[in-house]
């Protein structure tokens, strides 16, 4: 607009006076105006504007996998679409992780560490992210399988458990491992199931990021298993148990924006 007094209501004063603001508007109005944009100026429009096109481009593109990728990578994603490969590679480390019990290595700090994979996918619903789990069922069938006869020996003893009275003998709870582990758990449940799991890691697929929520401080629980640290927690009652572990634990979820 060229209306002097209603510049003089837009334009914010920024602690001058009226007078002051109404002489620095109108000597503005003064000066001539000119249809003209410096070319610098734009050359650096079109800049930001492709820069904008590309970062778009960008997010919805996969990252591209190497051209060679190792036999036991190529197998898994063998039967996996073009466009979800990507995503399936990274998750499958997680799974792969515990297979690799013992391994250690010189970390950037001369520290020995212990491999540890963190993946979560973000994508639309019904953009395919189910095709996730298929590879990683396929990695753990084995490991599912001891699992499933774990947890039945778990089931028969919380039966026999409930079954006593308060003044009979309790059967002593089973200890062998369970190493595919919910993602819906108390931090207890993580702490003792990582105690069963005597040295191996620990593996948790998250359909949803709400789920592993659940737990609490999950960014300190993440960084102590990324570095093997001690993790548990202290209680002082005579139900609750005081419990520390080494948290050999990686996860791998696929969640909407």
């Amino acid at each position: 607009t060229n209306n002097e007094e209603v510049l003089t209501q837009i334009i914010p004063s920024y602690g001058l006076t009226v007078a002051e603001h109404a002489r620095t508007v109108s000597q503005g109005m003064k000066y001539m105006k000119y249809n003209f944009t410096p070319m610098i100026l734009k050359r650096a429009i079109e800049v930001a504007l492709h820069i904008e096109d590309e970062a778009v481009e960008t997010a919805n593109t996969p990252p591209a996998l190497p051209p060679n990728l190792p036999p036991v990578m190529e197998t898994i994603l063998s039967a996996t679409p073009e466009n979800m490969k990507p995503a399936v590679a990274m998750a499958c480390f997680s799974a792969l992780r515990i297979l690799l019990e013992g391994v250690k290595f010189k970390y950037i700090d001369n520290k020995d560490s212990e491999p540890c994979f963190m993946s979560l996918t973000i994508a639309p619903q019904a953009s395919g992210k189910t095709a996730l789990r298929e590879p990683i069922n396929a990695i753990l069938h084995e490991i599912a399988e001891q699992d499933r006869i774990n947890r039945e020996e778990d089931l028969k003893w919380h039966e026999e458990y409930c079954a006593k009275g308060s003044a009979q003998n309790k059967p002593a709870r089973p200890n062998a491992p369970i190493l595919m582990v919910q993602a819906d758990m108390t931090n207890a449940a993580l702490t003792n199931l990582c105690r069963r799991a005597a040295g191996k890691s620990l593996f948790t697929y998250a359909e949803e990021l709400e789920k592993l929520l659940k737990l609490q401080n999950l960014s300190d629980i993440c960084r102590t298993a990324f570095d093997t640290e001690i993790y548990g927690q202290e209680r002082y009652t005579g139900e609750a148990v005081s419990m520390q572990v080494t948290m050999r634990w990686s996860w791998a979820g696929a969640t909407t924006p």
